[in-house]
């Protein structure tokens, strides 16, 4: 926001300049610089002309001196009359370079029959407008890529819709990638709710295996299969994670556009397969019991594309997933969105584009 600050062109009088004539009388007409007035109230940092006009009685020659660039030296402006009882001229746009406030300053020095006087006046000029500072760059992280839903309080809901993507399994012929919508799991001692899909290369060939998970708090699982759910690259999956306002159960939901199917996992139920949309199913099969299944919640929403780690926690290799493309994106609590990006051996491998339209993507850059 641009710094404006008042200029107030006024001169304190003494009591002998207060009064004109008696000041002129007790100095023999010496000359007396009285008040000053300027076209503009404001001074912004890119510079603006003033108009000004400054009372002088008793002189016939004004000189004006004034900062040719803000801040620098005094130099001589212009010499105007004074017999008609003021000077009037203007003072030239001076642009501030600095980024804080400075004072660019003009005098005037009235000459007359009976010597000379002379005032100074000090503007203030606003600092130079800084521009807005640039977006903080995503947050370097082991295995995510995408942004991440921050908020003051608990997140009960997190929505988004992505496109299983087409890795380059030409490129990286035994490696993984995985996409997925969350909560938790971002900030320090947070569990994560999640589901998505995981794509792999193997011998050159691309799979496709829809999954969910609980990683921390009481319950901490590995990612747990939808099996008997077809999904493939180009599919559009809208996934749903949150919780049951009415019994307290945390629900996570991934639906695939094509073909239909939908998998299904409840807290203290079951986790299973069926036809439909996450808000409308019919012929659901359990494959999972998840009775004993718990979720403590979370603070933050995520969309990630992953670089997954095997069941010993350790980084299978990254594949070349080309770009995966999130939509819809949403979460229960209004709040803000954190960029991150997957830097491994200080080596960005995997970096999500800007924000627009409550979507974005994420391209993999290498290795």
């Amino acid at each position: 926001m641009k710094r404006r600050l008042m200029v107030v062109l006024v001169v304190v009088l003494t009591a002998a300049i207060v009064s004109v004539a008696a000041a002129g009388a007790a100095t023999r007409h010496r000359p007396v610089i009285g008040q000053a007035y300027g076209s503009r109230s404001t001074l912004p940092a890119a510079g603006a002309s003033v108009r000004v006009s400054v009372r002088v009685r008793y002189a016939t020659r004004c000189k004006i001196y004034a900062d040719r660039t803000a801040g620098g030296p005094m130099r001589i402006l212009r010499v105007v009359s004074c017999k008609r009882g003021h000077a009037k001229f203007i003072l030239p746009a001076v642009v501030n370079q600095a980024s804080t406030a400075i004072r660019v300053h003009f005098r005037v020095v009235a000459s007359g029959k009976r010597g000379r006087a002379q005032r100074t006046w000090y503007l203030p000029e606003a600092g130079v407008e800084s521009p807005p500072p640039p977006p903080p760059g995503p947050v370097p992280m082991l295995n995510w890529a995408g942004y991440v839903g921050t908020a003051g309080g608990p997140v009960t809901d997190a929505v988004g819709t992505f496109t299983v993507p087409t890795l380059n399994c030409t490129d990286t012929p035994n490696a993984a990638e995985s996409t997925w919508d969350g909560i938790g799991g971002f900030n320090p001692g947070e569990a994560l709710i999640q589901t998505g899909v995981q794509s792999e290369c193997v011998n050159g060939v691309q799979t496709d295996m829809p999954w969910w998970e609980i990683v921390g708090g009481p319950t901490s699982l590995p990612e747990m299969d939808f099996s008997g759910l077809p999904v493939q690259a180009g599919d559009i999956m809208t996934v749903d994670v949150g919780q049951d306002s009415q019994t307290g159960a945390w629900v996570t939901c991934i639906a695939d556009a094509r073909t239909g199917g939908v998998g299904l996992m409840e807290t203290g139920l079951s986790a299973g397969i069926a036809q439909g949309t996450c808000s409308t199913f019919s012929n659901y099969t359990a494959q999972q019991d998840a009775s004993t299944y718990s979720y403590p919640g979370g603070t933050t929403a995520e969309w990630i594309a992953e670089d997954p780690g095997d069941l010993n926690g350790n980084e299978v290799p990254f594949a070349n997933f080309g770009t995966v493309t999130f939509s819809g994106i949403g979460m229960s609590t209004s709040g803000s969105a954190v960029a991150t990006e997957i830097v491994q051996g200080g080596q960005i491998l995997a970096t999500p584009g800007p924000l627009s339209n409550n979507g974005f993507t994420v391209t993999y850059t290498g290795p």
